[in-house]
């Protein structure tokens, strides 16, 4: 590839130099030009044989001094084209430069009015054309050695970089007396003792260096480009090359050729430059911006890595290798590993993984190419086997402060690794851990990386709330609440009471998921009725997190434990009925009576729990005796009863007295003759008021 550079300069060693700027834009300058056309003074075609002519072509007024311009009196040992400074040029393409005549001069005394004319011609390649001239008056120069600019500083001479600009025939015109100015010698008269100095023997023209440049070898962050220098302008042949690589790199030689290698790990951009000397050692300077491709991001690519049932891609996607500079060509290329029938050294553009070898190193190469230039990376990418994995079945379990272990996911082939995840798994070393703290079911991921080959499953985890078993029912003896603490060790107690584990399950509560520091056991009782009193009470297991788990027992508390009644002694009275009895009086209806009448009767109550009632009723049977049956009914507050029984005997075992009617004698036949009483001889029941 070859890229022109158009560079201008002038050199210190050549007694006599005229050099040729190169600008963009060629520009007329704004003093005032005159073209030889326009005068009457020999204007050879192209300048071509050097002809000389007279300051009439200056001034334009007609004058001839017929002879040739010469002077000895200044020594001009030195006509160059520099900067506004008069500095080497260092024009810079595509740009715009403006180029200065200088002179350097030994005179032996001051000269004034220094004049200079000279003309500029171009060359675009179909050889050199006349393309105007230009004028300018210095007021004076110094005695002894100097370097004056004879330009206009206004108007420098414009050139672009497309074609090779000349200054020709130069005249340089001074006045000897003091009194001269660049106002008062405006014309021939006035200019009456000039000397000059014609310099149109020699054609000045710039070095202008070109450069080319061929890449020749690459490797990784490495490339290398043959570079060659040429130069038009000047006078041949050129002596010296003198390359700045831009790099930090520099070599000096006669030869045009040159080969260097670029490191492009940190960049690929560089300005070459070479200088070319000619044979007078006027020299001029070409740069060149060479932009080398550069292999930048993403090679290797960041996956080298695939399984086997990954779906086929293609390669500039997948990978987004980038390069610069942009508008380059990239290319993959294949270099072996047992892939499908590619010939190593192919272009490949996709890579399925399904057709891969396991476990071979498939190797390729990135190209990046621009102008001519190549940069290379050089990659391998691995396709492994696609594993399973194997997930535990779904199972429950109970909230725990301490968090679940996670096992059962396995994966095949073995040699990878397996982590587990979802929301509550945590990771404490190797393992894993499912917080249980909260009811609920979780899912839970198993994945299995093998050779960053990915394969999962999942599984749910349910965390189920508090299972209790209950106490059975519980029947207790008792008059009140107060036997439950003795039964079941817990009193009653309608406030809800934390108790321990081991209470909770002495009083024979079960929980079903077992003791867990994270667990809370309470319970509470309520009551209702009496005989029995009915005691429900409520066990509770609690844990932040999770629903309490409740269950109720019933607990009946209840007399049945009889009263124990204890009759009066039996007894035998005299008398001749129930009008007998003291104490306690006869009475065929129940009678209730207090415990102290009881006692007082001579008989006794007793109950574990209290005696609601103590009554008697009582019964007679026969006569001489009459036997009273007297019954004593205890009742106690739970209704309860017994009952014991007296024996009264009434008996009248004391014979009366009977009084007969003092004897009579009455008048009578017979014992119809007994008046009142009839006679009978049997027995006659008679009332006692018959009697008497």
């Amino acid at each position: 590839m070859k890229h022109k550079h158009t560079i201008c300069a002038s050199s210190p060693l050549a007694s006599v130099i005229a050099l040729t700027i190169l600008v963009f834009i060629l520009g007329r300058p704004s003093h005032s030009a005159i073209a030889q056309t326009d005068r009457g003074c020999t204007v050879p075609v192209a300048n071509l044989k050097n002809d000389l002519w007279s300051p009439e072509c200056y001034f334009g007024d007609g004058c001839t001094l017929g002879t040739v311009c010469t002077a000895n009196d200044v020594n001009i040992t030195r006509i160059y084209v520099a900067d506004v400074y008069g500095n080497p040029l260092n024009p810079t393409c595509p740009g715009t430069t403006a180029m200065y005549l200088w002179a350097t001069f030994e005179a032996s005394t001051e000269r004034y009015a220094v004049r200079v004319y000279y003309e500029v011609f171009k060359d675009d390649g179909s050889g050199a054309v006349y393309q105007y001239s230009a004028m300018n008056c210095v007021n004076s120069m110094p005695a002894g050695l100097s370097s004056i600019m004879l330009s206009d500083i206004n108007s420098p001479v414009l050139v672009d970089c497309d074609a090779i600009y000349t200054i020709r025939n130069v005249w340089i015109g001074w006045e000897t007396a003091s009194n001269a100015t660049c106002a008062n010698t405006t014309t021939c008269g006035q200019y009456s003792s000039s000397k000059c100095n014609e310099n149109t023997a020699f054609i000045y023209s710039i070095v202008i260096p070109d450069i080319a440049y061929t890449c020749v070898a690459n490797t990784d962050n490495s490339i290398t480009v043959s570079f060659t220098g040429s130069a038009t302008g000047g006078d041949s042949p050129y002596q010296l090359y003198v390359w700045d690589f831009g790099d930090g790199a520099n070599h000096s030689s006669t030869s045009p050729t040159v080969t260097h290698t670029y490191d492009t790990t940190s960049g690929a951009t560089f300005t070459v430059t070479l200088t070319v000397y000619d044979y007078y050692s006027a020299y001029g300077t070409a740069s060149l911006s060479l932009q080398l491709p550069r292999i930048t991001e993403n090679c290797p690519p960041a996956k080298t890595s695939y399984c086997s049932t990954d779906a086929p891609f293609t390669l500039a996607t997948e990978f987004n290798i980038v390069a610069t500079p942009a508008g380059g060509m990239g290319t993959y290329y294949y270099l072996g590993g047992g892939y499908s029938t590619l010939q190593i050294g192919a272009e490949i553009a996709t890579f399925d993984p399904s057709i891969a070898p396991l476990g071979t190193p498939i190797n390729l190469s990135y190209v990046y190419t621009f102008n001519g230039c190549s940069d290379v990376c050089y990659f391998s990418i691995i396709v492994y086997q696609q594993p399973t994995a194997t997930c535990p079945s779904d199972f429950a379990t109970c909230p725990s402060a301490t968090p679940l272990l996670l096992t059962g996911g396995s994966g095949t082939p073995t040699g990878g690794v397996g982590v587990y995840s979802g929301t509550g798994v945590s990771k404490v070393g190797d393992a894993y851990h499912l917080d249980v703290t909260h009811e609920g079911e979780y899912t839970i991921t198993y994945t299995y990386t093998l050779n960053d080959c990915v394969a999962d499953c999942t599984y749910v985890v349910t965390i189920t709330g508090f299972g209790i078993n209950c106490p059975d029912t519980l029947n207790l003896e008792g008059c009140d609440i107060g036997v439950l603490e003795g039964e079941t060790g817990l009193p009653y107690s309608e406030t809800k009471v934390e108790i321990t584990y081991a209470e909770f399950t002495s009083a024979g509560a079960e929980s079903v998921c077992g003791d867990d520091t994270a667990y809370s056991y309470y319970y509470q009782d309520s009551r209702s009725g009496s005989c029995p009193i009915t005691v429900l009470r409520q066990f509770s297991i609690e844990m932040e997190g999770i629903d309490p788990a409740t269950c109720a027992q019933t607990i009946n508390v209840d007399d049945t434990t009889p009263p124990v009644a204890t009759a009066p002694a039996d007894a035998t009275i005299e008398g001749c009925d129930t009008g007998a009895i003291s104490g306690l009086s006869y009475s065929e209806a129940a009678v209730a009576i207090t415990l102290a009448q009881l006692t007082g009767a001579g008989g006794n109550a007793t109950d574990n729990c209290g005696i609601q009632s103590i009554s008697y009723i009582d019964s007679p049977s026969g006569t001489c005796p009459t036997v009273v049956t007297r019954t004593f009914t205890v009742v106690d507050t739970c209704g309860n009863v017994d009952d014991d029984v007296q024996l009264i005997t009434i008996d009248d075992t004391t014979p009366p007295v009977a009084t007969a009617p003092a004897d009579a004698t009455i008048e009578g036949c017979d014992t119809g003759a007994i008046s009142g009483l009839s006679y009978s001889e049997a027995a006659v029941a008679i009332t006692l008021a018959q009697l008497t």
